[in-house]
């Protein structure tokens, strides 16, 4: 979804279909950085556009005395698209990727196995910082959230007989 905010377009934000309508659990996180400018690129003088996506690298279960946790390592990679501060104002842009490593606690009730479930990351909100013409700090909102796969039957869980 496209929101347009401060003069900013923003491209990769979740829209309401993005999320399932009932997660086993989810969790919102947030990733704040600072970002310098490559010195190939001009100083900025306005951004127009962030694009943003989120690819999940890795994915395990870990299991504790008192839960188990899915630990996910992702990464969300960036372009932003900017006027040059030069009487040209030409258009320029450059790509950026920040890495993150996040825990959700899963219900000790729910399956091992990682293939009945599905885990995705969306993104939420961002927000760009023009601090000067170098530098932008970046504050992206993301939600992890975690289903069983619609394509698998759910695991049945052993009730107590009578």
């Amino acid at each position: 979804m496209n929101i347009f905010r401060d003069m900013i377009n923003y491209v990769g934000i979740a829209n309401s279909e993005d999320y399932p309508e009932t997660p086993i659990c989810f969790k919102q996180f947030t990733l704040n950085e600072k970002i310098n400018v490559p010195e190939q690129k001009p100083d900025i003088e306005q951004i127009l556009k962030v694009m943003s996506i989120v690819k999940i690298i890795n994915k395990r279960l870990i299991k504790t005395p008192y839960n188990k946790k899915i630990i996910i390592d992702g990464v969300v990679k960036q372009i932003f698209v900017y006027t040059a501060a030069t009487p040209e104002q030409s258009v320029h842009s450059f790509n950026n990727e920040i890495h993150f490593c996040e825990m959700i606690i899963i219900d000790n009730e729910v399956n091992e196995d990682l293939k009945q479930l599905k885990i995705k990351i969306v993104v939420e909100d961002i927000h760009v910082f023009h601090h000067d013409l170098r530098n932008i700090q970046v504050s992206k909102v993301l939600c992890a959230i975690i289903e069983f796969d619609h394509y698998l039957p759910p695991p049945h869980y052993d009730e107590e007989e009578e």
